[in-house]
């Protein structure tokens, strides 16, 4: 399949999924990214405020605040294609930006990517040779072509595949979590 049917598939495997099931797998992926060495040593953590069908990310940010760590999401510059990350104090910290997607405002604090311990990259579909398939942008893919952080990934058992197809331009994520547990 290509990489357009494969964003299509995985949205209706996403979608497919009960209210309930949601809820159990969305859980589990905090309680196991919670629990990780990856989060436990992190200081500065990386995340986008999620939309559509991808998971929730809003009580991973509040669990961060409330271990005291440095909270950062994306502002994305769609003229380039590029990305950078500011930090968040609070929800109050975040206007509608690229595509209806929650970004910081403009008197958010910029964090330097050298900064971010660990990055939670999103996605729709992972494999077993650490390739995600996202939303077609290519922001992520840009931005860790010279990340030296932890990136990791929550994704649901149902959005692993064998084989998506990458190009040279595509990043490998380094972790990835499941309601399962540790899948690398």
């Amino acid at each position: 399949m290509d990489k357009r049917s494969l964003r299509l598939e995985a949205k209706r495997r996403l979608g497919n999924m009960s209210e309930e099931q949601r809820k159990d797998v969305q859980a589990q992926l905090e309680t196991n990214l919670i629990q990780s060495t990856l989060w436990k040593s992190a200081s500065c953590v990386g995340i986008t405020i999620s939309y559509g069908l991808e998971w929730n990310t809003n009580s991973v940010i509040e669990k961060a605040w409330d271990c005291h760590k440095t909270v950062s999401v994306p502002k994305v510059n769609p003229a380039d294609s590029s990305m950078a990350f500011y930090r968040i104090t609070s929800f109050q910290d975040l206007e509608e930006g690229y595509k209806g997607i929650l970004e910081p405002k403009s008197s958010c604090v910029f964090i330097p990517k050298d900064n971010l311990d660990l990055l939670i990259v999103p996605g729709l579909l992972f494999d077993k040779d650490h390739h995600r398939l996202g939303y077609g942008g290519g922001f992520y893919d840009r931005f860790l072509q010279d990340y030296m952080g932890k990136t990791i990934a929550l994704a649901a058992e149902a959005q692993l595949y064998q084989g998506i197809p990458s190009d040279t331009y595509d990043i490998p994520i380094q972790h990835l979590i499941t309601e399962v547990g540790f899948r690398y």
